[in-house]
């Protein structure tokens, strides 16, 4: 996906992003208040960029249009415009603990009736990522009060699997890279039972939904299934991924 507000702006943004990364909030600046340091560094990212692209903010300011919806894990190490390299304004987001897509969860469904219904977007991903806390977490059984509640769906996949004799892997780090995979199927699956997903498709025959997990160990994306309004979900070979 190109840069709708012109070619480089990613770039300018990105740049002045990583301007002064070794701020006062690192180790070694405790005598600064790291609140005030995001508000100063915020003001020159915003600075750069108006000086590179004067009328920037002020296309920005008349809209949105991106093509794509990104329903992913609110994983800090995770941001979508930096693993996609692009810019403001070209990725619609949602995240959650674990990338979930719950049919009664009014946050992920509202944003995705937004995404479809108003955007248009043409491609909506669903993204985890290995080494996911929140998938850990329902496996283990090691959360409490609302993530425990939250993770359930993941907690009571795995049991059942579990119960059939599935193994997902040979040791821990294996197992749950292979959950965070699974997970992701399982979420993709969900958000095409979704009635506004089904709408948008009668009406439009859009979006075309994918599952994708980030490899957060060298930072790639590994895709794992799609579906179209044409096609039954298939998982994605590995020659389709080059």
């Amino acid at each position: 996906m190109g840069d709708p507000q012109g070619e480089g702006g990613g770039e300018v943004e990105r740049g002045s992003r990583e301007q002064g990364r070794r701020s006062s909030l690192g180790p070694g600046h405790a005598e600064h208040d790291p609140i005030a340091a995001l508000l100063r560094r915020n003001r020159r990212w915003a600075d750069s960029v108006a000086r590179a692209r004067p009328s920037h903010f002020a296309a920005l300011a008349e809209g949105q249009s991106p093509s794509l919806m990104w329903i992913g894990c609110c994983d800090s190490r995770v941001v979508p415009t930096e693993v996609l390299d692009l810019g403001l304004g070209e990725v619609f987001v949602h995240t959650n603990v674990a990338n979930l897509v719950k049919p009664d969860e009014g946050a992920v469904l509202s944003a995705l009736q937004h995404a479809v219904e108003v955007l248009r977007v043409e491609h909506v991903v669903v993204c985890g990522h290995t080494r996911c806390a929140g998938v850990e977490a329902a496996v283990s059984g090691s959360a409490d009060g609302p993530v425990a509640e939250w993770v359930r769906p993941i907690r009571e996949f795995y049991a059942t699997q579990s119960a059939k004799g599935v193994v997902f892997g040979q040791d821990s780090r294996e197992e749950l890279d292979a959950l965070c995979r699974a997970n992701v199927v399982n979420q993709v699956s969900t958000l095409l039972e979704t009635e506004i997903l089904k709408r948008s498709w009668e009406r439009r025959r859009a979006p075309e939904v994918h599952g994708w997990l980030y490899r957060v160990e060298d930072g790639l994306i590994e895709p794992l299934c799609r579906r179209s309004p044409e096609q039954a979900l298939t998982a994605v070979s590995a020659t389709d991924q080059h």
